[in-house]
């Protein structure tokens, strides 16, 4: 036993100093709302949202209680019995107040930014899927960029769903690992870009709520779940003129 102790102390002495350095690592969890459909039964908006968090994610403890409860309890969203993930327009509306309510309760461990184009805006964009996925993640990740503290940033983590269309898969990564790999050159701060399915990450399920709050207020008029959330929010721009060759 004695010639594994100094072992054992060293582990613990490099994990204390590892925690100290979490909350210098940026976590951004990005989800969208809408559709490319652009027929009268599309979406009138595509809404892109992410959410700025640092470890510990004090949130997650309650989260994960909440969903061995749904487990237990046999919850089910739309006849689905095995349940995976909290999906906001899919929950029943009591998981919904308990999810909202674990979001109020450390509300102050988000920070949400969000960017809304009406799709009439772009139509004359319509077969440059790439182009418009490009140009509203520029836009919301500037804003993040513009209001976010980075003085003390070792790392940036940026966190998508897994994208299940291959033509918009290709569009989207091309987007963010070209802006991303422009702002690391500038800034000096290494960034790591990771799609994760969505049922792997509580975070990004948190995410998809915060973007599901957002679309029922536009889609919808319905700010019921947005006045939950509100003070999270730091950026929300509404951008009805849109030139997808010019980012901001």
């Amino acid at each position: 036993m004695n010639h594994r102790q100094p072992y054992m102390q060293t582990i613990i002495i490099e994990k204390e100093a590892s925690v100290v350095n979490h909350r210098k690592v940026a976590y951004i969890y990005e989800d969208e709302a809408g559709n490319y459909d652009f027929t009268q039964q599309g979406s009138k908006y595509s809404i892109m949202t992410c959410v700025v968090a640092h470890r510990p994610f004090n949130h997650l403890r309650e989260l994960l209680s909440l969903k061995y409860n749904c487990i237990e309890d046999n919850y089910n969203q739309k006849g689905v019995v095995n349940y995976l993930r909290f999906h906001a327009s899919e929950d029943l509306q009591s998981i919904r107040n308990a999810v909202f309510s674990i979001i109020q309760s450390y509300i102050d461990e988000f920070s949400v930014y969000a960017v809304v184009i009406p799709k009439k805006s772009l139509l004359p964009f319509k077969n440059h899927e790439d182009k418009i996925y490009s140009y509203g993640f520029s836009v919301l990740i500037n804003s993040v960029l513009k209001h976010e503290d980075q003085s003390d940033w070792e790392k940036l983590i940026v966190i998508t769903d897994t994208i299940p269309i291959k033509r918009k898969r290709g569009a989207a990564e091309g987007a963010m690992k070209s802006f991303l790999k422009n702002w690391s050159k500038a800034s000096g701060i290494p960034y790591i870009l990771n799609h994760h399915a969505s049922e792997s990450d509580l975070n990004l399920q948190i995410a998809d709520y915060f973007c599901w709050a957002m679309q029922r207020k536009w889609e919808r008029n319905d700010s019921r779940s947005y006045s939950l959330i509100n003070s999270a929010i730091v950026f929300e721009e509404l951008i009805d003129t849109v030139n997808v060759d010019n980012k901001k």
